[in-house]
């Protein structure tokens, strides 16, 4: 009886995904990042969603890193827009790249790092619009390094880093707790 059961998951089961390959050029993604996040404070806005593309970015990272990062992660997924942890409720939290170069100097961004391939995902709202700003401030941005799945930017924010106010009012409000 267990054999029949175990051969009746195992043929109605979906079929796992395939395991990343090693061909989407993470590891010199990150080779590259890590020469350019050499700083006294460096803010890496990172993006990819989907399938876990910023995560393993962000992990690939750490795990290169001999000592404690001096870097900071935020997500655009958090800054930019608003959403739940399985991307319900979603909002984008700015509509004009003008706006997302404010926000951008206002948390002294320095490096933007993005996954782009389409095996992550299709673009949020965010995004879309993030690739709009680095189409619109072409000034502003350094294409740093370029390859068919991720690029990485180097931002000239008019503010030295901090933490991004809609990030701690967002954690205010998850912890319930009221803020200025």
């Amino acid at each position: 009886m267990l054999a029949v059961c175990l051969i009746t998951y195992v043929a109605t089961s979906p079929k796992p995904s395939p395991p990343l390959s090693g061909d989407d050029h993470l590891d010199e993604f990150l080779t590259r990042l890590l020469q350019e996040s050499r700083g006294p404070q460096t803010v890496i806005l990172i993006t990819g969603s989907g399938a876990g593309a910023d995560g393993r970015m962000i992990a690939g990272f750490a795990e290169r890193l001999a000592t404690r990062p001096r870097e900071s992660f935020i997500r655009a997924s958090k800054l930019l827009a608003q959403m739940d942890w399985n991307g319900d409720g979603y909002r984008s939290r700015f509509h004009q790249p003008e706006e997302v170069i404010e926000e951008l100097d206002r948390d002294g961004v320095s490096l933007i790092a993005m996954a782009l391939s389409p095996k992550w995902h299709t673009w949020w709202p965010h995004e879309q619009l993030l690739l709009d700003t680095i189409n619109r401030y072409p000034e502003r941005l350094q294409t740093l390094y370029t390859s068919s799945d991720y690029r990485l930017y180097r931002f000239s924010p008019k503010n030295a880093p901090r933490v991004p106010e809609v990030l701690l009012q967002d954690l205010r409000q998850k912890l319930g707790q009221a803020g200025p």
